[in-house]
């Protein structure tokens, strides 16, 4: 897979290790994987809509050079990256 040069590899990074660190520990204390999968969709959702900067613009930690917030992609991505942690968190789990 290749990723588009405005993609921000430090936020890919950041939102992929906080989507699997949150999917490991509801998995830890036992959360079904369906549960597992709706807590990080909420999450990054959640996330996204707390994105704004003191004038009330959004701001975009995803997408490199997007001054404007990045505009609906940028959302999108937050969700993805968020729940790419749930399958990479029951590998791990399954492996332990």
């Amino acid at each position: 897979m290749t990723v588009p040069k405005w993609v921000s590899w430090p936020g890919l990074g950041l939102h992929l290790a906080i989507g699997t660190c949150l999917t490991g520990l509801l998995l830890w204390v036992g959360t079904p994987i369906w549960g597992c999968w709706i807590a990080a969709t909420f999450t990054g959702g959640v996330h996204e809509q707390g994105e704004k900067t003191p004038d009330g613009r959004y701001f975009s930690d995803f997408r490199s050079g997007q001054p404007d917030g990045g505009w609906w992609l940028n959302g999108v991505l937050d969700v993805l990256a968020f729940t790419a942690g749930v399958p990479i968190a029951l590998v791990i789990r399954i492996l332990l």
